[in-house]
């Protein structure tokens, strides 16, 4: 991934980082695009938690999120 983009998953509510060779932050978002979990430098070879009320993923390059918080919204581009 290049710095100011990252990989929308939708309908989703976990990711795994299986065969990745770098980390990443992961942002899960509800319906309206508000974050409800967020992973910061999910290492390689890891799994993400479950979360039940996410909509969507978004992975983005490690540290890229780091002035997110849980309940900011976010806007797609």
């Amino acid at each position: 991934m290049l710095q100011g983009e990252g990989l929308l998953i939708t309908h989703c509510t976990s990711v795994h980082t299986i065969g990745m060779a770098f980390p990443i932050d992961v942002l899960h978002l509800d319906r309206d695009g508000r974050v409800t979990a967020l992973l910061r430098n999910l290492k390689p070879w890891r799994l993400g938690p479950w979360v039940p009320r996410g909509a969507a993923v978004l992975e983005l390059p490690a540290g890229a999120a780091a002035a997110t918080q849980v309940g900011d919204r976010i806007e797609l581009r």
